[in-house]
């Protein structure tokens, strides 16, 4: 049966659809148009003989990859009862989109219609060409794969477009045409929302995916090569930026990078990273503003200087240059390298500073300050401080210390040369004990080291029932023998020492600047005006309740008792007894420091012509001051140096509170030719001497009982090694004045 087909058919298969508008950065339409399917449709006009069919036929369609012979391609598509008219029919035929992947295909056409005994092949095969739709599908891509590629093959799109990937009918991924002037094509890669979008000018910018209609990821003008991952709401303003996800999160800074965070839950607080090659780990309401800062995380953080770091915490402050906050609460560091690890309302203001705990305030350069958690500022007052406030104690070795400052082991104190000396703490029998030493053998500390052959010494206070109360031992350098004992001081206040007292005083307490020597005894006395050291001084007779003292001022009947001691050796004061040293304090107004033995610096007066060495001094008419003694009377003692070595109007004399009778008169006293009425009056004049000096005899007698009283007090408890108790020299002296005045006495 000889029949004619003639075919006209329309293939669609659409893989990718391109956008015919111009480049599109920002976002895109949700809804994708529809595709168009598989299927195609076939038109034929068949005839028997040269009668065009009419009725219904069956036809079985195949499709072959050549017009004989060749490969089937997919299955055969059998369709009865296709309504024939005229001969034309039309019928949908669909072998799968793998049917066509752009190379030749051959339909083969079998028919039988009523009236026929079998199906007849018809021949030749039919060449299927392409209609619009299909001419632009046979560049594309198969969806299940495709074959004969070349290394020129690609897939996308060939102009200037953006190449759009949809899910469920949506845009879901877009790769936008950009150019990188001065390295080329570098298109721009949007995932995720179709809200998402990158600002025009920018190339190299990626977003990973993310986003919502209301809270869209964006890329703005200055994020050339910028990147970011996901989350939503997030903006990546700066060169080289990145976020990696998170809420509402800035990175505008050039190189700057936020990890993700903004949202803890409840709020909704982005983090900003806005200086260059800033970093935030995450967290949220974090903001690095300078170059390389840093905030690792936490809660409204500030990191606004050049390299300034925090960890993490909340509401905490780095405003220095590379200043450190480590985390905590409302902490500050806000000098040049300062540092505050943690804890809470620190501050580290000053350059190089350090606080921690709580309310600890480093406030000046170099200070490290660490306060307890008593709520109350702990605050530096000067520069390179290091203070500690610990309630609880502070231990080296322990960690259960019982005072302010526990420290268990030796203790090296470097003394800026070559030699670092060792000194340890101990305590025992319930702290009833306590011993420091120190030593300069680094090989033998504490406990032995005082019995080496190194120079070392220990003191030790000891409050046992029995014990002396303060003890000091030494051992002179290159000694082999233990340590000995030096100095005593036993409860009852007597004090023991070896070998006797020796020293040397110093005026201004720097022994570098050569000795003026504390060489006088004094006792402290009420006055009735301000007097100055130097000033010679007598007894204020109309005050009979207290002794009281004044000036001295030249009146023949007052009674000379000494001179205001400028740097006393030992004051005598009510009971009280002050050593060498500063004792200006007790001169005031109304009470003064009369020296009484010894020697001693004197104002002076050169009313009775110069002064040489070994004159008597008697009071002048100048209230206070000393004069060269010219006749018989009461005088304060004799100069040790002339008027000519004066300095501040004051020369050194020997104190001796007496009478003086010139030589002169003297000889004439003894010359048994000198005329009745002159010796006589002689007499009379000796007599009033030995009158003041008997008043004098008083005052050494109430000394001497004092001392009396000392003596039994020290007599009571021996040394045992050589000593000297201290009322023994004052003893002495005393006595030797008294055997002045009663020599004087007899002349």
């Amino acid at each position: 049966m000889n029949r004619k087909l003639f075919v006209s058919f329309l293939v669609v298969s659409v893989l990718v659809l391109a956008n015919t508008g111009a480049v599109a950065q920002s976002p895109e339409p949700a809804v994708l148009q529809a595709g168009l399917g598989t299927s195609f449709t076939y038109q034929g006009e068949l005839k028997k003989g040269a009668t065009y069919v009419n009725g219904s036929c069956s036809f079985q369609f195949s499709l072959w990859d050549a017009v004989t012979g060749g490969t089937q391609i997919g299955s055969p598509q059998a369709l009865d009862n296709v309504s024939v008219t005229n001969g034309r029919f039309t019928v949908p035929l669909d072998f799968g989109a793998s049917a066509f992947a752009g190379d030749a295909r051959y339909l083969e056409i079998a028919v039988k219609c009523a009236g026929d005994s079998q199906i007849t092949t018809l021949t030749p095969r039919q060449a299927l060409t392409a209609t619009p739709y299909a001419l632009y599908s046979s560049g594309n891509w198969g969806l299940n794969g495709n074959r004969g590629l070349s290394a020129n093959d690609f897939f996308g799109t060939n102009d200037n477009m953006t190449l759009t990937f949809g899910v469920s009918n949506t845009v879901a991924y877009r790769i936008v045409p950009a150019v990188d002037p001065s390295n080329g094509f570098t298109p721009n890669l949007i995932g995720g929302s179709s809200t998402n979008g990158v600002a025009p000018g920018v190339y190299g910018a990626t977003i990973g995916g993310g986003g919502t209609t209301l809270f869209p990821n964006v890329i703005t003008g200055s994020g050339i090569y910028a990147t970011i991952g996901g989350g939503r709401g997030n903006a990546a303003g700066g060169r080289y930026a990145a976020i990696g996800g998170g809420l509402g999160n800035t990175a505008s800074g050039w190189g700057a990078y936020v990890g993700g965070g903004g949202y803890d839950g409840i709020t909704n607080l982005g983090n900003q990273a806005t200086g260059t090659a800033s970093t935030i780990g995450g967290g949220i309401e974090n903001i690095a503003s300078n170059q390389y800062a840093t905030v690792g995380g936490g809660m409204n953080n500030t990191a606004s200087n050049w390299a300034a770091t925090i960890g993490g915490g909340r509401s905490n402050v780095a405003n220095n240059q590379q200043a450190t906050v480590g985390g905590g609460f409302a902490n500050l560091a806000g000098g040049l390298y300062a540092t505050v690890p943690g804890g809470n309302l620190n501050v580290a203001q000053g350059d190089y500073s350090f606080a921690a705990g709580s309310q600890a305030q480093a406030n000046h350069n170099g200070t490290f300050v660490w306060a307890d958690s008593a709520n109350l500022p702990f605050t530096s007052t000067a520069s390179n401080q290091f203070l500690i406030r610990a309630s609880g104690g502070v231990g080296i070795n322990t960690n259960v210390p019982s005072r302010t400052l526990d420290v268990n082991g030796a203790i090296g104190v470097f003394d800026g040369g070559t030699r670092t000396y060792y000194g340890g703490l101990a305590s025992e029998v319930n702290s009833q004990l306590v011993e420091l030493g120190i030593n300069d053998d680094a090989t033998n500390r504490f406990g032995g080291a005082y019995n080496s052959a190194a120079q070392g010494g220990l003191f030790r206070v000891d409050a046992r029932a029995g014990q002396d109360l303060f003890q000091f031992y030494g051992r002179p350098a290159g000694s082999t023998t233990s340590l000995t004992s030096l100095a005593i001081l036993k409860a009852s206040g007597v004090l023991y020492v070896a070998g006797g007292y020796h020293g040397t005083c110093r005026t201004d307490g720097n022994v570098s600047n050569g000795p003026i020597c504390n060489q006088d005894v004094a006792e402290a006395f009420a006055a009735n005006q301000l007097t100055e050291p130097g000033d010679v001084i007598a007894l204020d007779a109309h005050d009979s309740a207290t002794p009281t003292v004044r000036k001295a001022n030249g009146d023949k009947n007052e009674l000379l008792v000494g001179v205001v001691s400028t740097n006393p050796g030992l004051v005598f004061d009510n009971g009280e007894t002050h050593l060498a040293g500063d004792n200006s304090q007790l001169i005031t107004a109304n009470r003064t420091v009369v020296a009484a033995l010894g020697r001693v610096p004197v104002r002076v007066s050169l009313e009775n012509g110069p002064i040489a060495t070994g004159d008597p001094l008697a009071a002048s008419s100048t209230p206070g001051a000393a004069m060269n003694a010219t006749q018989a009377g009461q005088i304060i003692g004799y100069a040790l140096q002339s008027s000519d070595e004066m300095q501040d109007g004051k020369l050194l004399m020997w104190l001796q509170v007496g009478e003086y009778v010139p030589a002169e008169l003297v000889a004439r006293m003894n010359d048994s030719s000198a005329p009745t009425q002159e010796v006589a009056a002689l007499r009379v004049q000796v007599t009033t001497l030995q009158q003041h000096n008997s008043a004098q005899q008083e005052q050494i007698g109430a000394l001497s009982a004092r001392l009396a009283t000392l003596e039994q007090a020290v007599a009571k408890d021996t040394p045992h090694s050589t000593s000297l108790p201290i009322a023994w020299p004052l003893m002495g002296g005393l006595l030797a004045l008294g055997a002045v005045f009663a020599q004087r006495a007899w002349r």
